[in-house]
């Protein structure tokens, strides 16, 4: 898959296309804020509806070609080093989704996993 990147792009619409492809995935977008005396600095979700110039430190345009054996690490580093976007990719585990602590895993690896994992817990209710 390959997500075009510009200023005027939804975020919603980059979601969807990454969910197609990763089903037990997805990918949220931040913006980061300043740090405040002794603070360290804060990242803030952006709502869905946003479009991506609203949460960019670099406003390029291209595209990232995301491929099953990337992984998680390095797609959120290409969006942040290519894009000056701060995103983070979570993996669905029953219906909570986490910030998964195998970040050297690939894509397909871990949406594969959770959906075994997804599996596995709805077998056990029944």
């Amino acid at each position: 898959m390959e997500i075009i990147i510009h200023d005027d792009r939804v975020i919603e619409d980059i979601q969807r296309e990454f969910s197609e492809k990763y089903p037990n995935l997805k990918i949220e977008f931040f913006i980061k804020i300043e740090p405040k005396g002794n603070n360290p600095a804060k990242k803030l979700i952006m709502h869905s509806g946003n479009k991506l110039c609203d949460c960019r430190e670099e406003h390029s345009k291209g595209s990232i070609p995301i491929t099953p054996d990337m992984t998680i690490r390095d797609v959120e580093r290409a969006l942040r080093h290519q894009f000056g976007l701060h995103p983070r990719i979570y993996h669905k585990i029953g219906s909570d989704w986490l910030e998964p602590s195998t970040r050297h895993w690939s894509l397909e690896k871990q949406n594969s996993t959770s959906l075994e994992s997804n599996s596995e817990s709805t077998l056990e209710r029944v």
